[in-house]
């Protein structure tokens, strides 16, 4: 998935720790342009994800009102799972997104993720399985706000130079620590990135690394 390390490592072995690691970057402008880009992709993605279910649901309450059973209302556009949800987003992004081929492939994913966990806590919080405060239904991510994706698949690094990351469709950028815990970790095969995850604070851009330890 990224670079070597050692089989034993996986989700399901009772000694793996899954550990975070955050570093800040320093992208250049046209870099900086291509985070904006797929933050930007994954909010626009999921925000149709979360539209498509609302206008469902209106649909079906509005056919309830006229007396219409149940089992003869409209069908849901895709079934309440991340996979359902990626691959209608996958089915119709070429339409509405033209310009989705300047991304990863991977923001459809994170959207179709993000936005199944924000429906499905909304339905648990609304039966009263969820527990905490009470959640409405989710709301439609702002610009400036959710600035964040996330990446699964290669290629996701921290480069032997130990001033660097290479992420997907976004390439080479330095940060401004020294990676080389981290590096060495992994270099050793004892370690292995399974999620990256970039994200804008208030003055830096950031990427998160999720690792198998």
């Amino acid at each position: 998935m990224t670079e070597s390390a050692a089989p034993k490592l996986g989700k399901d072995d009772p000694d793996v720790i899954v550990r975070p690691y955050k570093f800040a970057l320093k992208p250049t402008a046209t870099q900086e342009q291509k985070l904006r880009q797929h933050t930007g992709a994954t909010r626009f993605a999921y925000n149709h994800l979360i539209a498509q279910w609302r206008d469902d649901i209106h649909t079906r309450a509005q056919e309830q009102e006229r007396g219409i059973p149940d089992s003869e209302l409209t069908p849901f556009t895709f079934k309440m799972s991340t996979y359902d949800m990626r691959n209608y987003w996958n089915h119709i992004k070429h339409e509405c997104a033209p310009w989705y081929s300047e991304v990863s492939k991977e923001i459809g994913e994170d959207a179709a993720r993000r936005a199944h966990d924000s429906i499905e806590n909304w339905y648990g919080s609304k039966s009263g399985k969820r527990e905490g405060r009470r959640v409405g239904f989710p709301r439609f991510h702002k610009r400036g706000h959710h600035e964040s994706c996330s990446f699964w698949n290669n290629p996701i690094r921290v480069n032997p130079d130990r001033h660097s990351v290479t992420l997907p469709k976004i390439g080479t950028i330095k940060t401004h620590e020294n990676t080389r815990k981290l590096q060495r970790k992994i270099a050793k095969g004892t370690a292995i990135i399974v999620r990256a995850t970039i994200s804008k604070g208030l003055r830096r851009w950031y990427v998160s690394f999720t690792v198998y330890e």
